[in-house]
């Protein structure tokens, strides 16, 4: 996926890429937010280290904080426990 992604950024120029690690709720807020902004951090990485320019690439963790199912069973937290990408 990552480099079909880079591919197309190659091939436009001027499109960015975001990158957001989340976490589900089981991880302390401020351990979360760390933890998902190594996840996304990583991800970035793997962006540059396929040349895309670090000046497109920007990523950050959000922790908990934006949970796409509910945290009340393990289906819901593995669905919360992501890496988002955004091309822009």
């Amino acid at each position: 996926m990552i480099a079909e992604l880079v591919k197309e950024l190659k091939a436009c120029p001027q499109a960015r890429v975001s990158i957001t690690g989340h976490t589900d709720d089981t991880v302390a807020d401020a351990a979360g937010i760390e933890l998902s902004a190594r996840q996304a951090k990583a991800v970035a990485d793997a962006f540059i280290r396929q040349g895309v320019s670090a000046d497109r690439v920007t990523s950050s963790g959000a922790g908990a904080t934006e949970p796409i199912a509910g945290n009340d069973t393990e289906a819901g937290r593995a669905q919360n426990r992501r890496v988002e990408i955004t091309v822009s």
